[in-house]
Formats: structure tokens, C-alpha cells, sequence
């Protein structure tokens, strides 16, 4: 069967999901991106293509997916069982647009390098987390290690990261032993008492974060250290949806590198030397 429409946004009429559409119209105009009928308010961006949706009945679903060839879901509601199913059955792409925050920095941050890393550590400052971000912390699925030294401070190491077939290391750094300590026991308490919700949900930060690692110049391996001041990520997970919307469509990246992908994401490059 063929598939007349590129991509379908479900839940385009939220803060991502309008950036999102409003990125592939300004960028990519030739790739037909529908979103569901229905009435919507004045101040939504819609598309000139409309495809109507019974969400509550997966068959026909399926049937609506078959003529789709990537489904973004820009809404976490719409991540569910049916939907899921129906892409699959359909055998339609999907493509999560709710990334978490550091899945979205270190995705952004490898993209946005002038160079291609073979090896890459994330630390992220534990000062810009906030209140939600404490709590994703503490109840995500595997319990915290204990506060250790990294490249001068203390941290606490975190889920890996997948990024181009590449497992980032993720750490959360302190400014002292004293305050990675205090961090932990707080971490663990909150643990204990709310025994629930173990999952790194989406939330926003405002965090300073370091990458360090290697890459290979020619012949030569580099070591570089890459700071990054001051990262939200509301304006870094519509391009990182963009991008993998284009990888599902099989446009490779080097031919869709001219919409400025992540400029939102200043980084200054302070080490960059031979590897002795």
C-alpha cells in the first residue's frame, strides 16, 4: 500500500509539537506532515494535511497508519498501548518527540561538536536540577552509587546515554564532597519514603554540563573537554525529533544539516590535544 503521507504529529498542539511542525514547514517543505482532524483553537498551527483518527479502535488505526510512514507522538498521552500496536501492526516508524532532559543535551551536544566522537562522559551540575529534577533523580530505576571523584569533582554516576551506537557515561557533578554526600542521603530518603514512580520522566533543567572523551583526527586520537553553560532543553528536543523524523525517513544527516540544527546550544571547546 503506498504511504502518501511522510509523518503524523500526534499531540501537534502542544509547545513541542507546534515547534516541531513549525521546523519541518520552514525546513522541509516537501515532506508532507499531516496532523489529526479536528477543531483546535485559533492560535494553532495546523497543516494543509488532515487525516481523521479513531484512536479508540486499533484496526482502523492500523489502517490509517498504513498510509503514514513515521508517527511522532509529541504527547505522552498518546504513547499508549493502541497506538503503539497499530504502528506496529501497520508496520509504521515511530518517533518519540518527549525526550528527557539529558537525553536531549548529550544528544544536542554530540550533534552540535565540529568533530565526531569515539568516546564521550556527560556531567551535568547538580545546581541547576530544580525540585522535579531531585525527584526523577532519586526514583529513577537503579539505585544512586555513592558520590566519587571525576575530572576534579564529585559525582554520581547515572544511566548511560545511547547516542550514535555509543553509550555516553552520565554523571551528576557537585561542587564538593560535603554537598554530593548531603545530595545522596536526601536522594535516598526521598526514595524510602516515596517508594514510587522509579522512571526518568521528562522534566526541564537549567544545567551546566561538561563532555568529556576522545576522537580520532586522520591518524591521531584527540582528547577534548567541551563546557556548556546554562542548557534548557525546551528548545533543544524539537530539533532532536526533527533529526531522528529525517533518519526515519531515511534522509541522511549530511544532507539535512542546512536548518542550523541546535544552534540554541552554545558550547565552548576548552581542551582539545594529542593524546599522549
Amino acid at each position: 500500500m503506498r504511504r502518501d503521507i511522510h509523518v503524523l504529529l500526534l499531540g501537534f498542539e502542544t509547545t513541542n509539537g507546534q515547534t516541531i511542525l513549525r521546523r519541518m514547514n520552514e525546513n522541509f517543505p516537501t515532506i508532507k506532515v499531516a496532523v489529526p482532524a479536528g477543531i483546535y483553537k485559533e492560535d494553532i498551527i495546523i497543516s494543509q494535511y488532515l487525516v481523521p483518527l479513531n484512536l479508540s479502535n486499533v484496526e482502523q488505526l492500523t489502517k490509517t497508519f498504513q498510509l503514514i510512514q513515521t508517527v511522532v507522538i509529541c504527547d505522552q498521552k498518546f504513547n499508549n498501548k493502541k497506538v503503539l500496536q497499530a504502528a506496529e501492526s501497520a508496520k509504521t516508524k515511530v518517533v518519540n518527540a518527549f525526550y528527557n532532559y539529558p537525553q536531549t543535551v548529550v544528544e544536542a551536544a554530540y550533534h552540535r561538536f565540529s568533530f565526531t566522537p569515539i568516546s564521550m562522559t556527560a556531567h551535568q551540575s547538580a545546581s541547576g536540577l530544580g525540585l522535579k529534577g531531585i525527584w526523577t533523580v532519586s526514583h529513577q530505576e537503579s539505585f544512586l552509587s555513592f558520590p566519587k571523584q571525576n575530572h576534579g569533582k564529585y559525582s554520581i554516576d547515572q544511566k548511560p546515554i545511547d547516542i550514535q551506537k555509543m553509550k555516553v557515561a552520565h554523571r551528576i557533578e557537585f561542587s564538593n564532597k560535603f554537598t554530593a554526600i548531603l545530595f545522596w542521603l536526601f536522594a535516598l530518603f526521598l526514595r524510602l519514603i516515596f517508594p514510587f514512580g522509579k522512571d526518568r520522566r521528562t522534566f526541564n533543567s537549567n544545567c551546566n554540563w561538561r563532555f568529556f572523551g576522545e576522537t580520532v583526527e586522520f591518524d591521531d586520537t584527540f582528547e577534548y573537554e567541551v563546557t556548556a553553560e546554562s542548557v534548557e532543553s525546551e528548545y533543544l528536543r524539537p530539533d532532536v525529533a526533527v533529526l531522528n523524523i529525517l533518519t526515519s525517513l531515511s534522509i541522511k544527516e549530511n544532507e539535512s544539516c542546512d536548518w542550523n540544527s541546535f544552534s540554541r546550544m552554545r558550547i565552548k571547546l576548552s581542551k582539545y590535544e594529542l593524546k599522549k
